[in-house]
C-alpha cells in the first residue's frame, strides 16, 4: 500500500460552485518524491491543504473522498494527531514564524512549549529535529536572518 493515498477526493471551499479538487486519486511510495505543477486556481495550494489537514479540519468546505497517510485517514484523525506526522511549509516561510522567540532553537521550542510537551524533553526533542532538517548549525539566529529555504525548514521542524 502507498505511505501516502488519496482516493476520490473532491473538496468545495465555502460559497463556491465549483469544486477545487474532483475525484482526484492519487498515490505516493514512501521515500518518492514528486511535483504538484498546474495552473492558477488548479488545486496545488488545496491539495497540499488537505494533504496537511487544514481540509477538512481548518477550512470548513464540502470533503468527499479519502485521505490517508501511513495508513491513518485524515477524516479519523484530528488535526492535532495529523500534524504529528504531516508538515507544511508556505510558500512564504516567515508567515509562519512566531515573532515572539529571538533564535531558531527558541522558534522551534515554542511550538513544543504550546503543544504541551514537558521541559525537561524540549531541549532533546529540538536538536533532534534541527539535526532531521540540516540546521543544527543556526540554532542562535535569529529567524528572520535567515534564507527563505532556512526559514521553510524552520517551520517545517
Amino acid at each position: 500500500m502507498a505511505f501516502v493515498n488519496i482516493q476520490n477526493l473532491t473538496y468545495k471551499y465555502p460559497l463556491t460552485k465549483t469544486p477545487a479538487l474532483q475525484n482526484m486519486n492519487l498515490q505516493i511510495e514512501k521515500g518518492e518524491f514528486i511535483s504538484i505543477i498546474g495552473a492558477n486556481g488548479s488545486g496545488k495550494s488545496t491539495l497540499c491543504y488537505a494533504l496537511a489537514g487544514f481540509v477538512p479540519h481548518f477550512f470548513k468546505g464540502e470533503i468527499s473522498g479519502e485521505i490517508e497517510v501511513d495508513g491513518a485517514a485524515s477524516s479519523k484523525s484530528t488535526l492535532d494527531e495529523w500534524v504529528v506526522n504531516v508538515g507544511l511549509a508556505f510558500q512564504n516561510p516567515f508567515n509562519q514564524i512566531s515573532g515572539a522567540k529571538y533564535t531558531v532553537f527558541e522558534e522551534i521550542a515554542f511550538g513544543l512549549e504550546n503543544a504541551g510537551v514537558p521541559r525537561e524533553q524540549m531541549k532533546s526533542r529540538v536538536e533532534e529535529a534541527m539535526q532531521l532538517t540540516g540546521i543544527s548549525n543556526l540554532a542562535d539566529r535569529s529567524p528572520y536572518s535567515l534564507s527563505g529555504g532556512q526559514q521553510q525548514r524552520v517551520a517545517l521542524t
